[in-house]
């Protein structure tokens, strides 16, 4: 018995030597062989000009929101506002986060939402004698959206064995109880019998019916390529994804990072940023310290950079 244990215990050591002896082997001809690594500075370094103004906004909101002595608001529509602001916020600093380190991909994503988040916000404050009825409406919907996931929840858990079958009960109830305090919402044309949003409008219709003639345009041209990324489809895979016939063709591409991929990063700098300020416009009301002012100097900026 000690006998076999001996030589599995050899045969053990020479597979880890063996196998050392490999690797070692590898990296010395990798030493050797070694080719130049092709390093290229991220966009905030290419670009300083294009960060400046995304720094100067972040800090300008940090200074109205961040530090702001803020009271909890007491109408519905303060609510949203104030929500909606701080949500935009945080969206942005995301997207400067991305876009300074050249995944201007993904910040488009995000952009995305931040445009969505406009035309929420933009038919909640349409019209005045109605917007705090609506903003209740905006509200209630999200309450809707806790109660859907809390049915999903339960039955997840119940069909993994998380939780007894004499639980699906509750299921039925909060079921009905949702029935009952969201019956605005509910829509025997859907799958799920509910409403898919609190306006019972798409995002296209909501650009479609936007105040700003140039939404419907951003909806058409833009919305649906930042879709496509979102989606994670043949364009999201390919669109940072290239591959070349020779070094010599990469090289050129990689270090020139001033074409397709400047135009994409500033397209997505420009248009979070214009949404962003949007967004303000329609609900910065609702800061203490907030000043319009401040928003046409960034659309200065803005113009600017698309000379």
């Amino acid at each position: 018995m000690c006998m076999r244990f001996l030589k599995t215990g050899q045969k053990i050591f020479y597979m880890i030597i063996s196998y050392l002896c490999k690797n070692l082997l590898h990296l010395i001809n990798r030493f050797i062989h070694r080719k130049k690594v092709l390093t290229i500075p991220p966009a905030f370094k290419r670009h300083p000009e294009y960060f400046q103004l995304t720094d100067c906004v972040i800090s300008q909101l940090h200074e109205w929101i961040d530090r702001g002595d803020h009271e909890i608001p007491k109408t519905a529509l303060g609510y949203c506002k104030m929500a909606t602001i701080i949500r935009a916020y945080n969206i942005y600093k995301s997207i400067n986060i991305l876009l300074r380190n050249d995944h201007w991909e993904d910040a488009a994503i995000l952009t995305r939402s931040m445009f969505e988040l406009l035309l929420n916000l933009e038919e909640v404050v349409k019209e005045e004698k109605n917007a705090e009825e609506l903003s209740k409406k905006y509200l209630r919907f999200q309450k809707l959206q806790e109660y859907l996931h809390k049915i999903s929840e339960i039955n997840y858990e119940i069909k993994t064995g998380r939780r007894p079958s004499t639980e699906l009960i509750k299921i039925e109830e909060l079921k009905k109880l949702s029935k009952e305090l969201f019956r605005e919402f509910l829509d025997k044309n859907k799958v799920t019998g509910w409403a898919s949003s609190w306006c019972g409008k798409s995002i296209y219709q909501l650009a479609k019916d936007s105040r700003n003639p140039m939404h419907i345009h951003n909806y058409e041209i833009l919305y649906s390529f930042f879709s496509d990324i979102t989606h994670s489809g043949p364009t999201a895979v390919h669109t940072s994804f290239q591959l070349f016939d020779n070094k010599d063709d990469a090289i050129k591409a990689s270090s020139g990072v001033n074409g397709e991929q400047k135009s994409n990063l500033l397209m997505v700098l420009i248009l979070s940023t214009t949404w962003l300020i949007e967004v303000l416009l329609k609900g910065g009301q609702v800061l203490i310290i907030f000043d319009p002012r401040f928003c046409l100097k960034v659309t200065e900026k803005i113009k600017k950079l698309c000379e």
